[in-house]
């Protein structure tokens, strides 16, 4: 059997940085930061064609895709963006203007640009479908069935003139929907007043690394027809328009990869607690004019988020983007592999592993530069059914079933043994990353054992519901080390020389080195009411292992135990949780390493029980320092590490 410890100090590595990338249920949701409503008042094109370079297409530039024909109804017209822009991965110097309120970039392939399909796009819904009926890669902001009318329309029934005219001067491309009969059509009758105006405007990107820009959506007036009679319809319609962005390709079920503006910025707006990647698959449509309800002189604003477009990085390790313009390593120099792969990489992926929140998945985005494995490719069928592949490539876009019509399906995924194997490139144990296989390590070579290695797990009672669980290897281990498993019950505390995260009973550890089987990798400190527990959904360098039942016996125990919530310690505020197994008097105080007393934490009387203490550490500076519990006869000493 092996050795249990009476006296736990738990220790969690908390992660440096605040923020982790959700699982993102769309790709075009990944390119863009939040999507927020931005005060701003609309600003309408100037009238005149060519006054201040605004061109006005006349109806008869919107066309149907193939035919040719002019069609005021659904067609399209196409132009020149004025400047490079990146949407959905892909550089476009052109777009098609569709009557019915969106752009379009049609579909690249190997630099080859196809136009939309030649399919009448009037249903709002395609912002939301993936079907071979509908246009991809699309900015609606405001997709309805819309129509186009001239000068003779005007004469003749007395509509008002529309014009869809655009604007560029090389840093920015506006396009205008000025007068468009929206939703035209109620009950069968012409809606003339049923008139809006609205505005898509692109923004070049300032970049060097990508040609991504900004985006806006604004809204101006509607109504206001003066060419009616007594007997036309006078109500607007400006309601069931799709507002957002779509990319291409089908990644779950029927859904296109779609952002859905509105709903993102309005639900979100009432329900604040409701994180963004709940809300994507939301189909709902626009109700009020202008959209941006409550704020009626206001525009979406989409501000595209930093990045590193280049494909050769997948599974370099920089899971942060410390490398993007702007951040902490771009100054070091490009592309120093050394400079940006830091421990933060690892601790995100451990993060969202526990957190049940998986990273980015989209190409060229946070888990494709966390695989540094190559076996984290993915894709959804046709039956929404997902699909690993775990071929290990070169190139992403190398070894794809023949079902896999676009490299945009292709998602990617990290696991904690990705984070081990950043830590061995840390530690000199791997020349570079990414890592594959048959990589040469520069000390030894990998095991070929390693796949074998299980875990083997004790508990010990602390009293009152309190555990200690040591948790071991079965073998030695002589490089990369992760596991990953569920523990029904609260995760007080982890004492490990691996870097850990926890949440909500998933533990996750990952470490590079030598690891003996008879010392513990990681003693876990508990609490739970139960009287056995269920180690489930373990993983030990990524193969997957059975569950364990350890039986519990909530015995007392002759010590106190002490137990640290942080070690070091990487905030203001840490806990000391105390396990008194008999009443008295009790002083808990923490020292310099001079043996200067510094802080009381408790002088007093204490009954038998657990009691939780607060380490305010905001006036400690960096450094070692130690707790000294005294009582009933006792003395417990322990470090305490402070690293802010």
């Amino acid at each position: 059997m092996k050795r249990l410890f009476n006296i736990a100090i738990g220790v969690v590595l908390i992660m440096l940085v605040a923020g982790i990338t959700t699982q993102l249920n769309a790709q075009v949701y990944g390119e863009f930061d939040t999507v927020r409503v931005v005060s701003s008042i609309y600003e309408p094109l100037p009238i005149s064609d060519g006054q201040n370079g605004v061109v006005t297409l006349p109806k008869t530039s919107f066309v149907k895709i193939g035919g040719g024909e002019e069609d005021p109804d659904d067609g399209y017209a196409l132009i020149n963006i004025g400047f490079d822009f990146e949407f959905n991965g892909e550089i476009y110097n052109k777009v098609w203007i569709n009557v019915n309120g969106f752009i379009t970039f049609g579909k690249k392939e190997n630099n080859v640009v196809s136009q939309p399909p030649f399919l009448a796009p009037k249903d709002k819904e395609g912002l939301f479908l993936d079907a071979n009926s509908y246009p991809v890669n699309v900015i609606a902001p405001y997709w309805g069935d819309h129509y186009y009318r001239d000068i003779e329309d005007k004469t003749a029934a007395g509509f008002m003139e529309s014009e869809i005219k655009y604007f560029t001067n090389g840093q920015k491309l506006i396009i205008e929907w000025k007068n468009l009969n929206i939703n035209y059509r109620y009950d069968n009758k012409n809606l003339k007043n049923s008139i809006g105006n609205f505005q898509v405007v692109l923004y070049k990107s300032n970049d060097e690394f990508s040609s991504q820009g900004d985006i806006e959506f604004h809204y101006g007036s509607v109504g206001g027809n003066p060419y009616l009679t007594d007997t036309d319809d006078d109500r607007i319609n400006t309601k069931g328009c799709a507002i957002g962005m779509k990319g291409e390709g089908k990644l779950v079920g029927e859904d296109a990869d779609y952002l859905n503006a509105f709903i993102n910025d309005m639900y979100l707006v009432a329900n604040p607690t409701v994180e963004y990647y709940e809300v994507t698959r939301s189909r709902k449509l626009s109700n009020n004019w202008p959209p941006t309800e409550p704020l009626k002189e206001a525009k979406y604003y989409f501000k595209a988020m930093k990045r590193f477009n280049v494909e050769e990085w997948w599974g370099d390790g920089d899971v942060d983007y410390s490398k993007a313009p702007g951040n902490k390593d771009y100054n070091y120099g490009y592309p120093l592999q050394n400079r940006f792969v830091t421990v933060n990489d690892a601790r995100l992926i451990l993060k969202s592993i526990a957190q049940e929140k998986p990273l980015d998945p989209i190409r060229r985005r946070s888990a494709y530069h966390g695989d540094v494995n190559h076996n984290g490719r993915y894709y959804y069928d046709a039956f929404s059914v997902k699909k690993n592949i775990y071929t290990k490539s070169l190139s992403y876009a190398d070894d794809l079933p023949a079902e896999v019509s676009s490299i945009k399906q292709i998602l990617f995924e990290v696991t904690e043994f990705d984070a081990a194997l950043i830590l061995g490139y840390m530690a000199a144990k791997v020349p570079t990353l990414p890592w594959m296989l048959d990589t040469m390590l520069i000390v030894g070579k990998v095991n070929p054992n390693i796949a074998s290695l299980d875990l083997d797990m004790n508990v010990e009672s602390l009293g009152n519901g309190y555990y200690n669980v040591p948790v071991y290897t079965t073998t030695d281990v002589n490089g990369p080390i992760s596991v990953r498993f569920n523990i029904d019950a609260e995760i007080i505390s982890v004492n490990s020389s691996l870097i850990n995260a926890y949440n909500n009973g998933n533990l996750v550890l990952a470490g590079n080195g030598e690891f003996d089987n008879n010392s513990p990798i990681a003693t876990v400190t508990i609490r739970t009411d139960n009287t056995e527990l269920l180690i489930s959904d373990a993983r030990v360098n990524d193969e997957p292992k059975s569950s364990k039942k350890l039986a519990l016996n909530n015995t007392s125990v002759d010590e106190v135990n002490v137990v640290l919530s942080q070690n070091p310690i990487v905030n203001d505020n840490a806990s000391i949780i105390a396990n008194v197994n008999a009443s008295g008097s009790y002083k808990l105080s923490v020292y310099d390493m001079l043996g200067n007393e510094i802080s009381v934490l408790f002088d007093g009387n204490l009954e038998s029980g657990v009691y939780n203490f607060n380490l305010n550490t905001a006036l400690l500076s960096n450094g070692a320092y130690f707790y000294n519990l005294t009582g009933n006869g006792k003395t417990l000493t322990g470090k305490v590490i402070v690293n802010k």
